[in-house]
């Protein structure tokens, strides 16, 4: 081959290979940047990967507290259903809502799925259906409403309770959270345990009440020595006494009060309240007393002698019409009622006593008792009242049942046959606003003239005798006798009252020989008409007083307790409920006082728990409370050191003799028996909601039925009544002392309200309680003296401290806890 040829070739496979190496570094490149491509593609995937978990983690959790607070507001009855299965509360959740604000609520699930139980220590194993370890219900409550917070499913799959007792239960939960999308979807599933404290539903817990009056005895009261008095706290409604037998004061003693007494009212020495009140289904009188100022009496009837001459009452007023209450022409009840009559109907002669009556504005409340016993309460001005034919309608919605089983009819007249009551007689009366009764006689005594008085409107429905004095306005439906009045001719006249203005139906009488004045001269005479048919005034009628009490079981109070103490066996126990420690830990469970250590508790924060005896050091063997307890002995805390705040029960007397340094108690004290607060140096004891939120929820032993820590801040837990409203801390917490026995109180002041199923024993110190007192609740027609120191009521201007644990009505809701045990992931 010539040379020229092998060059062309040489030349050609240059130009291959140059072509070749182009591309390979083209494939090269080409390899460097999809793999540079692939590979931050794979970092933002992982990325986005990572931020899709994250998200998914965080709705989970949101969902693990949103069921928490949701398990808060489920009630103990459906909680209990739960545990043991009960395949309608499984199934339909529709009541149990998660509170406001998640936008969340409990639905309705199947009955599917298969958890199986998570372990956790320290809970009870017996053999009953519903308790953890035993056969806790499992099944698959769906928990709609989530998906606003990223939460792909949350179910409840299992319930137990924790001991023999309902109350507290162990809840597990899985909850799956999602994010992301596409091949970024990712998702995390947590499983929760929760421990439970149930709340208590309308079926169950404490009720709620307001007392009638600030202080209410059962019975008769006896003031001879001391005090007894009331002070209103800004609620004008309670500063009053309610008695239900006689009110007897006499001596030196005093009734700083206002109120009313079922059965008569006796003044004979101290005082009475100035610009009260004084009301009695009884008589009224008055001697040897310090006349008050702007007081006002009504009754049956009222007698004042001549120390009452001075006083300046604001009124007196006595007397009813017995009437019957008829339905098209049947009689179907009787009553005691204030009112005028209608005259055309009017009969008896003067003064009238028959007809039919026409309660009107300023007449008193009434009881109507139907021919079967049923009575109800009516007030005249939330009726609709006829004034012309006096049929009276609308009561069936009014009327307030007192007892028996009849219903008020809707509407009735009341057709009356006689006086009831009616007498007022006072021997003289400075300035007073009002006398209405229907035998009246002022200015007199015996028939002798005393002091003049000076009356505002003085109606009498029937004859009024009267000395001198001066009266604003006068009506009168029988006669006038001024037994001061003489006459020497129709122009001259003296010692006659004078009215400025005034007639009556009858005719006037003067002088002690009981002479006719003509006629045509009573005005000049007195200043008022006579002889003017159809003129009567009417009665007042006679207010009734509420004195009604329920009596006092503690029984159903037990529950609600955090401290029941007793005697098992012979011996002294400790059943602790609803305390925790400040970290959380729950010091439920049965001590054996006699053989055990309360003084500070193993599980406990190594606080002092429970100690006696004046012995500050809560080592000291002689720091034991209750070690010695008998049956015989009751409950006696000696010199005590210190005792956790909450609700106390004990089963028999208690007494307390003497805290160290003052020391108060912070407590609700509930008993069977006699409670004693003696006279050895002691604080104050103070109800739980009397005291702070601080005191009671923050410190190292706490009621949780009392309290909400649910915010990280201390707060006494809320409920809310039958209309609605909510109400801070709990009635139980607003009692001080509740017991089925007597109360001996020597000198105490005590914050909170006291329940007494006997009666009120005081000492030689004024006793002075921030609340209201009920005495005597199980003993109808008690008697209660007071001989010395005596009692002072301030009653307390926060309306929600005023509620009472009573029954008769509906029982609130009250609030729960949970806390999350244990999580983890799936």
């Amino acid at each position: 081959m010539d040379a020229p040829a092998r060059h062309r070739r040489a030349r050609a496979q240059r130009g291959v290979a140059t072509l070749l190496i182009l591309l390979l570094v083209a494939l090269a490149v080409a390899v460097t940047v999809l793999a540079v491509a692939y590979s931050l593609r794979g970092t933002q995937q992982r990325q986005l990967t990572v931020h899709s978990a994250t998200a998914a983690q965080g709705a989970a959790w949101r969902a693990v507290e949103v069921l928490r607070s949701g398990l808060v507001q489920v009630d103990g009855a459906t909680m209990e259903g739960w545990s043991r299965g009960d395949a309608s509360l499984w199934d339909d959740l529709d009541g149990a809502v998660i509170p406001a604000g998640s936008a969340a609520s409990f639905g309705t699930g199947g009955s599917g799925g298969s958890a199986a139980p998570l372990s956790s220590a320290n809970w009870d194993d017996p053999a009953i259906p519903g308790l953890c370890g035993a056969s806790p219900a499992r099944g698959s409550i769906d928990v709609a409403g989530l998906g606003g917070l990223g939460v792909e499913s949350a179910r409840l799959v299992e319930v137990c309770r924790k001991g023999g007792a309902p109350g507290t239960y162990r809840v597990t939960a899985r909850v799956t959270g999602t994010a992301g999308e596409g091949t970024a979807l990712t998702t995390a599933t947590v499983e929760a345990v929760y421990e439970v404290n149930a709340g208590t539903g309308s079926s169950g817990g404490t009720c709620a009440s307001l007392p009638p009056a600030g202080l209410v005895f059962n019975g008769d009261v006896n003031i001879s020595g001391g005090s007894l008095g009331v002070t209103d706290g800004g609620s004008s409604d309670y500063a009053n006494i309610a008695v239900g037998g006689d009110l007897t004061v006499s001596g030196s003693s005093s009734a700083r009060v206002s109120g009313c007494a079922k059965g008569n009212i006796t003044l004979g020495g101290g005082g009475i309240t100035e610009n009260g009140y004084l009301f009695a289904e009884g008589d009224i009188s008055v001697s040897n007393m310090s006349p008050p100022s702007g007081t006002t009496f009504w009754g049956r009837s009222i007698t004042l002698d001549a120390s009452s001459s001075s006083a300046q009452y604001s009124a007196l007023k006595a007397g009813a019409y017995a009437a019957t209450v008829m339905v098209d022409g049947q009689v179907v009840g009787t009553t005691h009622v204030g009112g005028t009559l209608i005259a055309s109907t009017a009969g008896g002669g003067l003064p009238w006593t028959t007809g039919t009556v026409v309660p009107g504005t300023e007449s008193a409340t009434f009881v109507v008792e139907l021919t079967d016993g049923s009575q109800f309460l009516l007030d005249p001005r939330e009726l609709t009242i006829n004034a012309t034919t006096g049929v009276v309608s609308g009561a069936a919605e009014v009327a307030e049942p007192l007892e028996g089983e009849g219903e008020m009819p809707d509407r009735f007249t009341l057709q009356a046959g006689s006086i009831f009551g009616g007498a007022i007689s006072a021997q003289g009366l400075a300035r007073t606003g009002q006398v209405w009764g229907h035998q009246v006689t002022v200015g007199l005594a015996n028939g002798g003239i005393t002091g003049g008085v000076n009356i505002g409107r003085l109606w009498s429905n029937g004859h009024l005798e009267i000395g001198t004095g001066t009266i604003d306005s006068l009506i009168g439906g029988g006669d006038l006798w001024a037994r001061a009045g003489g006459r020497s001719s129709p122009v001259s006249h003296w010692n006659f009252p004078r009215a400025a203005s005034g007639r009556i139906a009858g005719r006037v009488f003067y002088d002690a020989s009981r002479t006719q004045l003509p006629a045509d001269e009573s005005m000049a005479a007195i200043g008022i008409l006579s002889g003017q048919a159809g003129t009567s005034p009417g009665l007042p009628g006679i207010p009734y007083c509420d004195a009604r009490v329920k009596a006092v079981d503690v029984a159903p109070l037990k529950g609600q307790a955090n401290y029941v103490f007793e005697m098992q066996g012979g011996v002294p126990m400790l059943t602790i409920q609803n305390v925790r420690t400040a970290s959380g830990v729950s010091l439920d469970g049965s001590y054996n006082l006699a053989t055990g250590d309360v003084r500070r508790l193993p599980t406990g924060t190594g606080a002092p728990f429970m100690t006696c005896n004046w012995q500050t050091d809560p080592n000291s063997a002689q720091a034991h409370c209750f070690r010695n307890t008998t049956v015989a002995s009751g409950w006696n805390i000696t010199g005590l050191v210190s005792f956790p705040p909450g609700v106390a029960w004990f089963d028999g007397p208690v007494t307390v003799d003497g805290t160290q340094n003052g020391r108060d108690l912070v407590n609700t004290i509930i008993a069977t028996g006699r409670v004693n607060l003696t006279e050895a140096g002691h604080g104050d004891l103070v109800a739980p909601n009397f005291s702070t939120p601080q005191v009671v929820c923050g410190g190292d032993f706490w009621p949780t039925n009392l309290c909400d820590k649910s915010s990280g801040t201390p707060r006494f837990a809320t409920w809310t009544d039958e209309e609605g409203q909510v109400h801070v801390g709990l009635p139980i917490g607003n009692v001080a002392v509740v017991t089925e026995g007597a109360a001996r109180l020597a000198g105490w002041e005590i914050y909170g309200h006291l329940i007494l199923g006997r009666e009120l024993e005081t000492g030689a110190n004024v006793t002075v309680i921030h609340g209201t007192a009920t005495v005597g609740a199980n003993q109808a027609g008690s008697s209660t003296g007071v001989t010395q120191g005596g009692a002072q009521i301030v009653v307390p201007d926060n309306s929600d401290q005023m509620y009472l644990p009573n029954c008769d009505s509906t029982p609130p809701v009250l609030p729960g806890d949970a806390r999350v045990l244990w999580t983890r992931y799936l």
